[in-house]
């Protein structure tokens, strides 16, 4: 980055991103709100640090450390900016550098959908698409809320293994039966589709996938991947 921040900032943008990540008071990855009357409400803020005024607020956004989500208007609601979160906490840069691999990306994502599906089926998730930004939203959400485009919910689609409905201006969206079959037995699930294929070509590049995942080799190109990445790219026809 081509800034400085003083002192009063660096403590300011640890604390967003410290309480971001806590989960003592309200889950993780809680936002930040300013009321109309410009109090500061977040539970899991470190009490030793002086809350932030709006100002203070404003100086960040304007740095690229904090995003505001305008869905919350007329609260102006705040979380900590991708670049914040890589320079302060070593998970968030750990799991950003995962997405940002393209050979991981959207097995993390089938992943992260299963998962918060499961911890609560009767809620689908919800993305949003923002200005600089798209969102998701679901109590059970395991990924930083930023970290997914439109396109890749539009590849998963693709394959089968999420289906999407437009609710307003935002875009609901669930794994389809075929993928919370799948990814608890990913090489059995496979072994059935080579079963199930119309020739000999695609049961043997089928059966290809199941040794390797047997033999727990799931490297596409340079990533070491999971299982799960190997159902994507067995569905993609590799």
């Amino acid at each position: 980055m081509e800034f400085t921040l003083d002192d009063r900032q660096r403590e300011l943008i640890e604390a967003f991103v410290s309480a971001w990540e806590m989960t003592s008071q309200v889950p993780a990855h809680t936002p930040f709100d300013f009321d109309a009357s410009d109090r500061f409400a977040n539970p899991n803020w470190p009490p030793a640090i002086r809350t932030p005024s709006r100002e203070e607020v404003r100086a960040l956004v304007h740095l690229g450390l904090l995003e505001v989500d305008h869905r919350a208007a007329p609260v102006w609601r705040v979380f900590p900016s991708a670049d914040a979160r890589a320079m302060f906490d070593q998970a968030a840069s750990s799991e950003a550098e995962a997405l940002a691999d393209p050979e991981r990306r959207l097995e993390l994502i089938l992943e992260a959908t299963v998962r918060a599906f499961n911890a609560d089926p009767s809620e689908p998730l919800h993305f949003t698409p923002m200005d600089q930004i798209d969102i998701v939203a679901h109590p059970h959400w395991p990924l930083q809320p930023d970290s997914v485009h439109e396109h890749d919910l539009r590849q998963l689609e693709d394959l089968e293994l999420i289906s999407t409905s437009p609710r307003g201006d935002d875009l609901a969206f669930w794994p389809t039966s075929t993928a919370r079959a799948a990814l608890p037995d990913v090489a059995s699930f496979i072994d059935r589709l080579a079963d199930e294929a119309p020739n000999e070509s695609e049961q043997s590049r089928l059966r290809r996938w199941v040794v390797r995942i047997h033999a727990g080799d799931f490297a596409v190109g340079t990533a070491a991947g999971t299982a799960s990445g190997a159902l994507i790219h067995a569905l993609m026809g590799h």
